[in-house]
């Protein structure tokens, strides 16, 4: 409850459009299928195109980092589009995205602009074979792709089937977007005041209320998280695997974005030659002193203990 008071008294777009995608989904998605299923449908040749996952934790930093990317690339992305009609969205969306880099948690306040997608990835957890997996992504990828443009994906939840995802899609590629640890966790507890709710929750930590040490719970939520991703992505080869500091994205996100697509030598064009601002912060109301030093606290043991 709280939550949906959060976002309709937040006076924020991304709010609001988000809201109203949440409402208009089962009847939209109910006529996507229904035109869908008239529709000559895609084929599916079992071939993709490069792909690049962005993962990290919420309040990470990536959603502004996978919105600067889809606005300075040709490619194809999850946008709001697909939270209403995700078998027709590449009509509308093809024109290069809106230049603002405001979000709301995540959401974000224009159609074109990204889309997290949870819908998408609902079944990967249930996946373990990777013909399964590979079938599974085919098949919507050939649907809000049908030109083969590289992909540009993120999605905060998918984590922990980073391993799964690696092996069954060979042509993909990883950012892990990774923030200063105390900054990542109050920015997380900050949202936790304001929703009532953390998300993603590690499968280690559903049993803990997350209202009994809200300050506690989110030093574990993102410790936990951040420590999951390496693990996983430690595992692959280098090569496909790129950890990218998100205060250097706020410092310098031109020379961010050419330096990351260097790296990974994906073949993507330039949708704009434009400079993108990055937005002034929002005012945010801070935490308590006490709970901005049991954070300290926290990151200090944190980095005691990986020396």
């Amino acid at each position: 409850m709280r939550r949906l008071w959060g976002a309709l008294t937040s006076l924020n777009k991304a709010a609001y459009l988000a809201l109203i995608l949440k409402l208009t989904q089962p009847f939209t998605f109910l006529l996507d299928a229904f035109f869908f299923y008239l529709s000559r449908r895609p084929r599916t040749t079992g071939k993709f195109p490069p792909i690049l996952f962005l993962v990290g934790p919420p309040r990470s930093g990536s959603t502004i980092t996978y919105q600067l990317l889809v606005q300075k690339l040709a490619c194809a992305y999850l946008s709001n589009w697909h939270g209403v009609f995700p078998s027709f969205a590449y009509r509308v969306y093809r024109h290069p995205a809106p230049s603002s880099l405001k979000n709301y948690y995540g959401y974000t306040p224009k159609m074109a602009d990204v889309y997290e997608g949870n819908e998408f990835f609902r079944e990967l957890p249930s996946l373990s074979d990777v013909r399964e997996i590979r079938i599974y992504f085919s098949k919507w990828i050939a649907r809000i792709n049908p030109k083969g443009l590289p992909m540009i994906i993120k999605n905060v939840g998918m984590y922990p089937e980073i391993s799964k995802v690696a092996q069954a899609l060979p042509e993909s590629c990883f950012l892990a977007v990774k923030r200063n640890l105390a900054g990542n966790i109050a920015s997380e507890l900050r949202a936790y005041h304001e929703l009532g709710t953390f998300n993603p929750i590690p499968e280690e930590l559903r049993q803990i209320s997350i209202h009994q040490d809200p300050v506690d719970f989110a030093c574990k939520q993102i410790t936990s998280i951040y420590q999951d991703i390496d693990r996983q992505l430690n595992e692959l080869n280098p090569e496909r695997v790129l950890m990218w500091p998100f205060e250097k994205v706020t410092k310098d996100p031109e020379n961010s974005m050419e330096e990351i697509l260097a790296y990974f030598a994906i073949p993507f064009t330039n949708r704009t030659q434009n400079k993108i601002p990055l937005p002034a912060k929002p005012p945010v109301k801070p935490l308590r002193q006490e709970e901005r030093d049991r954070i300290t606290d926290y990151t200090r043991s944190v980095q005691k203990s990986s020396v």
